[in-house]
């Protein structure tokens, strides 16, 4: 399955997405562009906004279709391809990193990281209680960890 993402992307720069008119007219530009050549493809799964989008500059906290640029984004694809869905960045949060404080308390459902290396199974089981415990599937991360 394809999650293609339009152009925009934290890496390297400021996660917080453009929001002057004239990138908002560019980036809708590129995204019919996309859309025109991809809608058809067999394996599209989604549209996305970008990657790692955040709602404020230096925030943790995930976009959504209230900027001005991916609420753009968002109208373009219902109009042009309803037939996928649309979300506005991913992680779609409610918080965009989980944060070793705030597990279990149902804002990693849909987080980037924590990124360490050597992570032990138990440490894996406790991001797994606070990331699936409320959805019922556990099982199949732990299942994916071992």
């Amino acid at each position: 399955m394809v999650w293609q993402e339009f152009p925009l992307s934290s890496s390297g720069g400021s996660s917080y997405p453009p929001d002057d008119e004239d990138s908002i007219k560019e980036l809708a530009n590129v995204a019919k562009s996309y859309i025109t050549r991809r809608q058809h493809h067999a394996s599209l799964l989604l549209w996305s906004g970008g990657n790692e989008l955040t709602k404020e500059p230096n925030s943790d906290v995930p976009a959504d279709s209230s900027h001005p640029l991916l609420a753009e984004l968002g109208r373009i694809c219902a109009e042009m391809d309803s037939a996928h869905r649309y979300i506005a960045t991913s992680p779609t949060g409610p918080k965009g990193y989980a944060h070793e404080e705030n597990y279990g308390k149902g804002l990693h459902w849909d987080v980037h990281g924590p990124w360490k290396p050597g992570l032990s199974l138990k440490d894996w089981e406790n991001i797994g209680a606070m990331t699936i415990r409320f959805s019922g599937r556990k099982q199949v991360l732990l299942a994916q960890v071992q």
